[in-house]
């Protein structure tokens, strides 16, 4: 009754609900050992994550390194997607402040891959998978999934929550199933009136119109 509009997103394990977007989540048992996280992988996960340690590039873990941004530039130009201003990410660090957390991979001083999460008590999501395409044969995506993974059981982390992703990207999914997580299925439910919903599907498709046609221009 105090909120006549509103909209509202749920994560749901029903494999026939109706949604674009999906998610996958992989949900850590009590006491579980480091160790036994592979036991969680399927076999050519287990044998990917432990090629990727097979090099010297190294990991750092915690505030995003100053690199990022740039990389972040490379990985939206390779997807031809229309990339945010710097200032987003300093505003959402200044908002989460020390919840924002990044594994990064470093060869020597380049910064090669990076995972940016976000924490909240016992859960923490995936926001951002960023890599550089020419160190995929070090299997480097494995490894940030893996450092992920092994620090969230380190510091009692119950979810791990791979991130959105759309339901057609079928090599992505893939991809987080071999670490043992779970699809489950994005639905919104929206409480408006008519006139509202005429307005909001208008302004979608004027969106809609606006991403495309500056993605032709990159």
């Amino acid at each position: 009754a105090r909120y006549p509009e509103s909209a509202c997103n749920f994560s749901v394990s029903d494999p026939n609900a109706k949604g674009v977007l999906v998610h996958y989540l992989l949900k850590l048992g009590r006491g579980i050992s480091v160790e036994e996280r592979f036991n969680l992988y399927n076999k050519k996960t287990r044998n990917q994550v432990r090629k990727s340690y097979l090099n010297n590039l190294r990991v750092e873990i915690g505030t995003p390194p100053k690199e990022f941004y740039d990389l972040y530039l490379v990985n939206m130009k390779r997807l031809k997607s229309i990339a945010r201003d710097q200032s987003y990410f300093e505003r959402l660090q200044k908002f989460l402040g020390e919840s924002v957390i990044c594994f990064s991979l470093f060869d020597g001083d380049v910064l090669v891959g990076c995972n940016y999460a976000a924490l909240s008590q016992n859960y923490i999501i995936l926001l951002l998978n960023l890599s550089r395409s020419e160190y995929w044969d070090r299997n480097i995506n494995d490894r940030m999934y893996d450092e992920l993974i092994a620090w969230a059981i380190q510091h009692g982390i119950e979810f791990v929550d791979f991130g959105a992703s759309v339901k057609r990207d079928k090599s992505h999914s893939h991809f987080k199933e071999g670490f043992g997580a779970s699809r489950r299925v994005i639905i919104d439910k929206k409480q408006i009136n008519f006139f509202a919903q005429i307005r909001l599907f208008f302004a979608q498709k004027t969106r809609n119109f606006r991403l495309r046609f500056n993605k032709l221009m990159i």
